[in-house]
């Protein structure tokens, strides 16, 4: 099935390494630009902010949510349950 955005979808800004450029390639972006040294910037809309935190978990450091500030702690907070689950 194709993805099909809702306008009241979260709409996330990331900043990607040039290592992280297959985002642009995988999901649908609504907007993307590209700087002189490889970094892109997209936006994307977010239906469920779990798969948003999959996504920024397996992207780790190539990966940083610029906005809106409220997404900024989805991937920090994922990886911290998941530490806890090791722990306990």
């Amino acid at each position: 099935t194709v993805f099909d955005p809702d306008p009241r979808d979260l709409r996330v800004t990331l900043a990607l390494d040039p290592s992280a450029a297959w985002v642009a390639e995988t999901y649908p972006v609504e907007e993307i630009s590209e700087a002189v040294d490889g970094t892109r910037r997209v936006t994307l809309a977010v239906s469920e902010p779990v798969w948003l935190a999959r996504l920024l978990l397996r992207l780790g450091p190539a990966a940083l949510v610029v906005s809106p500030p409220e997404a900024r702690d989805i991937a920090p907070s994922a990886a911290s349950r998941i530490l806890e689950r090791y722990r306990g």
